[in-house]
This record gives C-alpha cells, structure tokens and sequence, in this order.
C-alpha cells in the first residue's frame, strides 16, 4: 500500500463516524445506483469477490477515466466498525496496476461505500445489496 492510500485510509477513518453499521453477513450480490448506476459486484462466502461496470477513478489508482471495468480480488472483513477490506488482484484495464487496496465502509445494513475524494462524500460508489 503507497504512502498515499495510507493517508487517505487514515482521513477517511477519521471522516466516517456516522452509522458504524455491523458488517454481518456481506456474501452476496450488490449493486450501484444513481450517477453510478450499472456497477455491480458478488462477494462470496469464501472471501473472493467478482465486480462489473465500476468506473475506473473509483477502484483503481492514479486513473481518473469513469470508463467501467471489470475486476476481481478478495475481500474481508476489517475490525468491528463496518469496514470491509478489499484486494483486488484483476483488472480488465492495463492502466491499473495490481494488487491494489481499497476499504469501503458500511452505512447501513444494505449499503457499501467506496470513496473517491474524503472531501466530497457526494463522490462516493455506493452499492446497495441486490435482493
């Protein structure tokens, strides 16, 4: 993990501190809405994870292009505060580099964050749990 991503990790811990929302049982399929809408990604049980039309700025480092990709990794679990750890090893885009890191957090109990910007909430992908 690049100093960079290590300081962001560190404000965006500082800046969530609305609703902790256990993270539970996450296995399963999640999708986004809104400005973002047509990403979606599985978590298995078992840890991996497969994701689908997520825009490139949110889930990859130094690309600022909202063009979709297609990636994979594992996720789990971090601490008890609705953090959720996620590894991806894959991508469909050259332009990102692997492994990269990412932690989203919990809102609620049907929804997950990645942020782009700590500074901008409004430019998070949210998923929302896909029943």
């Amino acid at each position: 993990m690049k100093m960079r991503d290590v300081f962001v990790l560190g404000v965006v811990l500082l800046a969530v501190g609305c609703d902790k929302g256990d993270v539970g049982n996450l296995a399963g399929g999640w999708i986004s809405k809104g400005s973002h809408a047509g990403g979606k990604f599985l978590m298995q049980p078992d840890g991996r994870f497969t994701m689908e039309h997520a825009p490139l700025s949110h889930v990859c480092d130094g690309v600022s292009s909202s063009s979709p990709v297609q990636a994979e990794g594992r996720w789990e679990k971090e601490g008890d505060e609705g953090r959720v750890l996620f590894v991806f090893s894959r991508y469909s885009d050259a332009r990102c580099k692997a492994p990269y890191a990412i932690v989203a957090f919990r809102g609620t109990d049907d929804e997950l964050s990645f942020f782009l910007d700590v500074d901008s909430p409004e430019s998070a992908l949210v998923f929302f749990r896909d029943r």
